[in-house]
């Protein structure tokens, strides 16, 4: 029989070996909680760091944070490959009294903000796309668009990451945002200027001057396939000088909705994967749908209609997936409000067309 000293003796490496299992765990549980403190930390960071980069370039370009201002422009449009030229025009008075005029041969747009109210007198039914690429160009407008100058994170997006990336051969900084679905999207910018750049979208902005404490580019371009779609030369673009009231007077014959200038546009909530029609698959035909409509206070679909297509055989099958398509809506002053969008619906039968 042993006896009891020599059983303690015996135990005690099994004693030792437990205690320093029991170390191990503790050290490495502390280990977890401090990676997931500094992962906290520097995804805390990572998001700081880009709506830090998102303010500064927005703030810089905000024109409209201006008390006033006047802007005109020769624009230039393709035109189903042939260039077409037209005028823009811009007064500015603050959010409550504003005038924009676009016109082109056989194309004429006013539009006028009020309190709370936009005025809109076309001489068409619909937007035409290339008018939606021009305003889209700006930077900004009534309707809702990619592209803006404005990209403030939309309601429950989110900073995922931020990456060193070379745009059109500029150094950028380019932050990945996603929202709660888990669609992405990019915005870029200059380190260097602090400015936006909108090359991956295929904008270029160009000429940058100061208009009162503001900086804004005076030639702006939207390239397609290596062909320009848009050109906007701005001739004058001051500011200092409010206008009479009697110039924002609604044009007889508008149509009036709520609305203002640069809503604040909806995350969309919930989509729909356009079904490749089987004859256009026989047949290999690929291309862009362009549909616009109106997203009315629920962020639902209203009166889609097609305004370019590269084929009808496309057609049917983009209206079915977009009209399922949910937003939230636009917003303005924190009001829903209706929200007239173009979107391109696009059909590959390979992937990563380039």
């Amino acid at each position: 029989m042993l006896s009891k000293t020599q059983v303690e003796t015996a135990c005690l490496p099994h004693l030792q070996l437990g205690r320093m299992i029991l170390r191990m765990r503790i050290a490495f549980a502390v280990l977890l909680v401090g990676l997931a403190l500094s992962v906290h930390a520097s995804n805390s960071d990572v998001v700081a760091k880009g709506e830090a980069f998102i303010q500064q370039a927005q703030d810089k370009t905000n024109i409209f944070a201006l008390p006033s201002f006047r802007m005109d422009a020769n624009v230039r449009i393709d035109n189903f490959g042939k260039p077409l030229d037209g005028t823009y025009s811009l007064l500015w008075n603050g959010q409550d009294q504003w005038r924009e005029e676009i016109t082109f041969p056989g194309y004429s747009e006013v539009q006028v903000g009020g309190k709370g109210v936009v005025f809109l007198k076309r001489n068409v039914d619909v937007l035409p796309y290339r008018i939606s690429q021009l305003e889209t160009a700006l930077g900004f407008g009534s309707n809702v668009g990619v592209g803006r100058f404005d990209q403030s994170l939309m309601k429950d997006e989110t900073v995922k990451s931020i990456r060193q990336e070379k745009v059109a051969g500029q150094t950028a900084e380019c932050i990945k945002i996603v929202s709660p679905d888990k669609n992405t999207r990019q915005v870029c910018v200059d380190p260097s200027t602090g400015l936006f750049n909108r090359q991956n979208e295929g904008y270029a902005d160009a000429e940058f001057a100061p208009i009162g404490s503001k900086v804004f580019p005076r030639y702006i371009s939207l390239t397609k396939n290596v062909k320009h779609i848009v050109e906007i030369h701005i001739m004058q673009l001051e500011t200092g000088q409010e206008f009479s009231p009697n110039l924002f007077a609604p044009p007889a014959g508008a149509v009036s909705r709520d609305g203002c200038m640069n809503p604040i546009r909806g995350a969309k909530i919930k989509d729909v994967t356009p079904v490749y029609p089987q004859m256009a698959k026989i047949a290999h035909i690929e291309g862009v749908v362009v549909t616009e409509a109106l997203i009315d206070k629920k962020g639902e679909f209203q009166d889609s209609h097609i305004v370019w297509t590269d084929s009808p055989l496309l057609n049917q099958s983009a209206l079915d997936a977009v009209k399922q398509w949910r937003y939230q809506p636009a917003t303005c002053n924190g009001q829903p409000v209706e929200s007239e969008v173009v979107i391109e619906v696009r059909y590959w039968l390979r992937e990563n067309p380039q």
